[in-house]
């Protein structure tokens, strides 16, 4: 974003033009949204958006950003507070509220990746934060207890990116044989179990065969 907005109904403008890109998106496609048909669509002067944003890249940039931070603060939100519940129940919850918001936003931002190639980086930059490393860190050693440091960071990889990973694909593929309720069932049961399964030991390395001297 070029200026942040200062007043409410500079925010106002902004939140218009953010709010046409995403249905234009939606509706048509990225290459639909031109900074014209912005501008139109939201109601506001065209220097008014090259006054907050150079060009539609940022607006791009600004959505995203936005979306993939409430989705964090869902989770992080979700977290804490399954704390103080029982493993399958808080984890079910959780698989719940998060499949809800990306329900809400995972369209766009699913056409967003796909169509803006500049968007995939910002995506993996920002993975860590939207799966909320340090809650889900939190959660599993909360529920687990102390474990080993390489057995806790193994679990938190897999959870982190198999989970976000299969709510992504669910919300945006839709499969007619699976339905919400079994997804649900289904991945909350897989996490909880692999979070309590007994971890792999760790492979020793052969040793090589000391040299023979002649």
């Amino acid at each position: 974003m070029r200026r942040k907005p200062k007043q409410q109904r500079s925010e106002q403008t902004v939140d218009k033009i953010k709010q046409a890109m995403r249905e234009i998106v939606l509706e048509k496609s990225y290459a639909a949204a031109t900074t014209n048909e912005i501008a139109r669509r939201a109601g506001a002067n065209i220097s008014s958006l090259y006054f907050f944003f150079p060009n539609r890249e940022a607006i791009a940039q600004a959505i995203f950003e936005e979306t993939s931070l409430k989705i964090a603060q869902v989770t992080h939100r979700l977290v804490l507070q399954s704390l103080t519940k029982p493993l399958k129940e808080g984890m079910t919850d959780m698989v719940t509220e998060i499949i809800n918001a990306l329900d809400e936003e995972q369209a766009f931002l699913q056409k967003l990746i796909e169509q803006v190639p500049d968007l995939r980086e910002t995506a993996n930059a920002l993975e860590q934060e939207r799966l909320g490393r340090h809650v889900a860190r939190l959660y599993i050693e909360h529920h687990l207890g102390k474990q080993d440091e390489e057995e806790i960071a193994c679990k938190l990889f897999f959870v982190q990116h198999l989970s976000f990973d299969l709510m992504r694909r669910y919300v945006v593929e839709r499969p007619d044989n699976i339905s919400r309720d079994r997804f649900i069932t289904e991945l909350s049961s897989l996490v909880t179990s692999y979070l309590t399964a007994q971890g792999t030991p760790a492979v020793k390395k052969p040793q090589r065969a000391a040299r023979r001297r002649s």
